[in-house]
């Protein structure tokens, strides 16, 4: 059985049809993250429909941190979501800091604040994080170093080689997208990582190469995983499968 353990479920429009092809090839549970207080609200409603399928997780992606974001009542939003859904949710996330798309020193000082804020909130309720870091790895190691009893999940990380060592010294966790068919950094993340410390993920919808990202891609990646690490597929799906039930403390999945 697998989890994809990072995909917008709330951005599908044919969600119903995107989850039946998931269970078909073994998908047992989707960690549906979240990027703004709305998004929040959509996917702890899918997920309340979902059959225990879909898992909720929430939090304040960087990109919803632009200039004309009010740092006081929009993180004042965010948290007063999180804390009446916190029972409800299995990690916080989508969350860090972005500098690629964000460029701005202002914007970026105030991603660094709500970025913060996210963490504080799940190492008080004593949840995972699940981190974004686009263009900003080295600063976002940086601040997870001061949170160092924290589950992290780092997804989809392209960034430099070194900082996957550092990352696996600290036990963080790699999560590996469809990108690892084409992507030599994803490959060099699948390759490096022990497999004790990885996971699969879909980040759908996003587009690999023109074509849509789902929960039913990590089929594909468990095997490109297998491939990469000369290991049987059966063997790393039933170790991811392990590595979500020890990260992910509040996800069920037989």
């Amino acid at each position: 059985m697998i989890v994809d353990a990072h995909c917008h479920v709330d951005l599908y429009k044919n969600l119903e049809d995107v989850l039946k092809r998931a269970r078909e090839v073994g998908v047992c549970g989707v960690i549906a993250v979240s990027m703004d207080v709305e998004s929040m609200g959509r996917t702890l409603n899918i997920a309340d429909a979902s059959e225990a399928m879909v898992k909720p997780a929430l939090g304040l992606h960087p990109l919803a941190v632009q200039r004309d974001f009010n740092v006081d009542s929009g993180l004042e939003d965010a948290l007063t979501m999180l804390r009446r859904n916190v029972s409800k949710i299995v990690a916080v996330g989508e969350v860090g800091l972005d500098h690629y798309q964000s460029q701005e020193r202002e914007v970026q000082l105030k991603q660094e604040v709500v970025f913060r804020a996210m963490l504080d909130f799940a190492d008080e309720n004593r949840l995972p994080v699940i981190i974004h870091s686009l263009k900003a790895e080295r600063r976002v190691f940086n601040i997870l170093e001061e949170y160092g009893d924290l589950a992290v999940v780092i997804h989809w990380f392209t960034g430099p080689a070194e900082l996957i060592e550092k990352g696996v010294r600290r036990g963080y966790y790699f999560s590996v997208t469809p990108a690892v068919t084409y992507s030599s950094k994803v490959r060099r993340v699948a390759r490096r990582v022990s497999l004790e410390l990885l996971l699969c993920e879909s980040d759908g919808p996003v587009e690999y190469r023109g074509v849509v990202g789902e929960p039913a891609d990590c089929r594909m990646v468990v095997e490109k995983i297998a491939d990469v690490k000369g290991l049987k597929a059966s063997s790393v799906e039933d170790a991811l499968l392990e590595n979500v039930k020890r990260v992910f403390k509040r996800v069920n999945c037989a």
